[in-house]
């Protein structure tokens, strides 16, 4: 099980501070991307990160990730973000960037859209594809980011009961 420690102020301000740079040249970049997961759910529901989530997810839809590609690859090297994990069978990137990656890690994760278009998948994971179709905003640090539409209702999906937070 990965170490579930609460952050430091200053850690968590170094972190948010690489979300931000990096979903910000993904914009400037026209690359589609949604908050998932544990970043998503801090940020809509604390309006902050969760201090003991291990990871930052970032996932894209299939289409997109493989038409911009190589501007994510040029994104990562001219932030200096490292490489440490590449799952290639799962479309899933593992990075890392000023701590150790058992504090944090940038995850970017892909999602396929089956071939009757109702779903979204990857690995074992299927998300119903009203969530990934279109995009909506959260806004948190001062900033719009990206986010799977109905939100809520996706949360709900992922999550349960998702309004008290439990480590």
């Amino acid at each position: 099980m990965e170490n579930l420690r609460e952050k430091t102020k200053n850690e968590l301000d170094v972190i948010t501070n690489n979300l931000v740079i990096f979903t910000n040249k993904l914009e400037e970049n026209k690359i589609n991307y949604f908050l998932d997961n544990g970043a998503l759910l801090g940020m809509y529901r604390d309006k902050n990160l969760i201090s003991w989530d291990p990871d930052i997810e970032l996932s894209f839809r299939e289409d997109d990730f493989i038409k911009n590609k190589d501007k994510i690859y040029e994104i990562i090297k001219k932030l200096k973000f490292n490489i440490i994990r590449y799952d290639d069978k799962n479309t899933k990137i593992d990075l890392q960037k000023d701590f150790d990656w058992k504090i944090i890690k940038y995850t970017l994760k892909v999602w396929k859209l089956n071939s009757n278009k109702n779903f979204f998948y990857r690995k074992n994971f299927k998300v119903p594809s009203i969530f990934f179709n279109t995009s909506s905003k959260i806004s948190c640090f001062n900033k719009n980011f990206s986010c799977p539409n109905n939100l809520e209702e996706y949360l709900t999906y992922i999550y349960g009961d998702w309004k008290v937070p439990i480590k």
